[in-house]
């Protein structure tokens, strides 16, 4: 930095003859410091993504106004802050830790190690069927990482197991299909050089390994409170099981992990 700002200073100079040097040369610097310290700090990032967030709520609202562009500038509006969010978390290694908590709506998940970071959100382009956006943050290597991850809806939480040395990621997920139609499921992931790997197959079913577990269910309550379950401590999955109809049972299908991979528990 300190080159570039000499080899700035000799250009002005050149334009601005009668400038001091060394006073050109001290102003410069300092307002590239100025200007670096703005654009590493946390509070500045997280205004600015504030911000942006905003103007997809403000679109939410004014989709169906009779300005045609109204549905355009909505999809543009999460295009610009998940461009924001990637460029952020992939370069400020403090964001992997940063709360983000000003920011309302913006679903912030994190793994224990640190490692994983899963930012989802509702874009608002849907109407009884809602729609989901995802950033997904890692780190390997004492690299970062940020990747847009696929549709599997509003992300819930990020836990953790260990096989033969290698971390499986275990993401759940809630979404909202109609107004009394919903679902939810969890997702093995890894990270394998480099690379986010969202097909481990780490759930012995009857039918054979698979790298998640999904279910769907009609209800006519508040379905944010959860019906999916993950004991930290014994390390089980509880499934809710659904009738023909999809209907909830009560009753929960139970998968351990057992070292090796998680098995359904015999009643």
């Amino acid at each position: 930095m300190i080159g570039m700002i000499r080899r700035l200073s000799l250009f002005l100079l050149q334009i601005f003859p009668l400038m001091n040097a060394p006073k050109l040369f001290t102003l410069l610097f300092c307002c590239f410091i100025s200007i670096n310290i703005f654009a590493q700090s946390p509070k500045a990032i997280e205004a600015d993504l504030g911000k942006s967030f905003k103007k997809i709520a403000y679109w939410e609202q004014h989709k169906n106004d009779n300005d045609v562009t109204g549905d355009d500038s909505l999809r543009k509006a999460n295009d610009r802050f998940q461009q924001k969010l990637k460029r952020y978390t992939v370069k400020y290694p403090f964001t992997l830790n940063q709360s983000f908590s000003s920011i309302s709506h913006l679903a912030v998940r994190t793994s224990i190690d640190k490692k994983v970071r899963c930012y989802s959100w509702d874009d608002g382009t849907g109407g009884t069927l809602r729609y989901y956006k995802n950033t997904i943050q890692y780190k390997y290597g004492g690299h970062l990482y940020s990747v847009n991850g696929q549709d599997i809806g509003l992300i819930t939480a990020v836990y953790m197991v260990e096989v033969n040395n290698q971390t499986y990621y275990l993401i759940t997920s809630f979404g909202q299909a109609m107004s009394i139609y919903f679902g939810e499921g969890v997702q093995v992931w890894s990270i394998q050089n480099g690379r986010l790997n969202k097909n481990s197959k780490l759930f012995k079913t009857s039918s054979g390994f698979k790298n998640a577990i999904n279910y769907f269910y009609y209800w006519d309550e508040d379905p944010l409170a959860g019906h999916l379950r993950y004991d930290k401590k014994s390390r089980i999955f509880s499934i809710p099981i659904t009738t023909k109809e999809e209907k909830l049972t009560g009753r929960y299908m139970r998968y351990k992990f057992t070292g090796k991979y998680f098995e359904l528990v015999k009643n």
